[in-house]
């Protein structure tokens, strides 16, 4: 009883993942399926696969896993409707990657049609063999997509061959049947060149979903460094702009010291204790926020700038010292991304602001970015629901810089009030 029970949510639990990680990939902007809520769902389809079976509870035993699956649609799916439909979608897929396949198998190697009991349950072992296979590849993509991903819908080519798939492999399937009573030499070209139309088109389907993955990664990469690129440009510039100052100064040098020496001559200290004063601080001005970081400072001064020159306040407090720990393009993506995306959201605003608090401890690095908005932008499982435009300018942005804050075990949370939009940055910056 315990063993039938045990094998049957063991192959009901497979079934039930495999249609869940591929409606995950029909709907990744909508079902917010991270690693940590699939175990979640694992572990409780289990216990409720396993307790109706020991339960005896035949009524639900057999609905058991459309159940938990459209349940976790309801659960973890912000448009359920949508998601609703997409699994018929997700199901035909099912059907394609390993229903289809097994028949088709056991057509051309009857041989491999061996079943199996344990316990009392019969199954086939070809059949358990390209359900473990189908899991463990979807499985990996799954990390994939966690892991690389920057974008949250699927390519235009992907959904197409997600409708085409289960119906080509279906007249595959039906081509092959019909091969039955022709000549021998017929039969087999048929079944080959079939058979290489049915691998090459799931080759080709897995290489899509993979490769997508694989380029946003390349482009949070490339955009990563073109950032560090236009910051060492600025540093330049920075330097630049300094030397010019210099050399002004010196230029001018001696007509003050001239003026000193007089007022001096003059016996006239007051006024040259004036006058040294107001020379201070016309040309030692701190106008650049010192944050402990070389990389750090040369972002805030160039968007300190930016800001002032389109009339946003722009306040820094606090320490970056600790980021040291990352490496200097990291940084740039992580800060450069966050201030345009602020200063690009502020520019339509009067009294706008840009207000950071940075805390460093003994193992971890806290950055909060607040900008004021003139409207609350709407936020699900910390993913913009703006519009397009909004989509690019700041959701692109975010996704490189939760591509970062992962690269070092911490994480970016994205938050909205009716005032201000928020950025949370957490790193695992370990100090000695």
């Amino acid at each position: 009883m315990i063993g039938a029970a045990i094998i049957t949510t063991f192959l009901n639990l497979i079934a039930y993942l495999i249609v869940i990680l591929i409606l995950q990939h029909l709907c990744f902007a909508h079902m917010n399926l991270s690693n940590k809520n699939l175990i979640i769902c694992t572990i409780v389809a289990t216990v409720a696969m396993l307790g109706t079976q020991l339960l005896d509870m035949e009524t639900i035993c057999n609905y058991v896993i459309y159940i938990m699956y459209f349940g976790t649609i309801l659960a973890l799916s912000s448009k359920r409707l949508i998601d609703l439909l997409l699994s018929i979608l997700a199901f035909l897929l099912y059907m394609a990657l390993s229903v289809i396949p097994l028949c088709i198998i056991e057509y051309l190697f009857p041989g491999l049609n061996i079943t199996l009991n344990l316990s009392g349950v019969e199954y086939q072992a070809a059949g358990l063999i390209m359900d473990i296979v189908t899991l463990i590849i979807l499985l990996g993509i799954q990390y994939i997509t966690c892991k690389y991903t920057y974008r949250p819908h699927l390519s235009a080519k992907e959904v197409l061959f997600s409708i085409i798939l289960p119906f080509l492999s279906l007249m595959i399937c039906g081509m092959l049947h019909l091969t039955i009573g022709d000549s021998l030499l017929v039969t087999l070209i048929w079944q080959t060149s079939l058979t290489l139309l049915f691998i090459a088109s799931y080759a080709y389907y897995f290489y899509l979903l993979i490769d997508f993955r694989a380029r946003g990664y390349r482009e949070i990469t490339a955009r990563t460094q073109a950032a560090y690129l236009k910051t060492q440009l600025d540093s330049l510039q920075n330097l630049k702009e300094k030397e010019k100052d210099v050399q002004k100064m010196r230029h001018d040098l001696k007509n003050h010291i001239s003026v000193i020496e007089s007022l001096c001559a003059q016996g006239n200290y007051t006024e040259v204790l004036s006058y040294t004063s107001k020379l201070g601080s016309s040309y030692f001005t701190g106008n650049q926020p010192i944050s402990g970081n070389k990389i750090a400072d040369t972002i805030l001064h160039t968007k300190t700038k930016s800001a002032k020159d389109a009339g946003i306040d722009f306040t820094f407090e606090g320490n970056l010292s600790a980021l040291d720990a990352l490496s200097e393009p990291d940084i740039c993506g992580l800060l450069a991304n966050a201030y345009d995306n602020a200063i690009e959201a502020c520019l339509t605003q009067e009294h706008a602001y840009i207000h950071t608090k940075a805390n460093t401890t003994r193992n971890h690095t806290y950055i909060e970015i607040r900008n004021s908005i003139p409207k609350k932008i709407k936020i699900h499982s910390n993913q913009l629901k703006t519009t397009k435009e909004d989509k690019y300018n700041h959701g692109y942005g975010i996704e490189i810089m939760k591509q970062i804050a992962r690269k070092y075990h911490g994480s970016c949370e994205i938050t909205s009030t009716d005032t201000e939009f928020i950025v949370e940055i957490t790193l695992l910056t370990t100090t000695k």
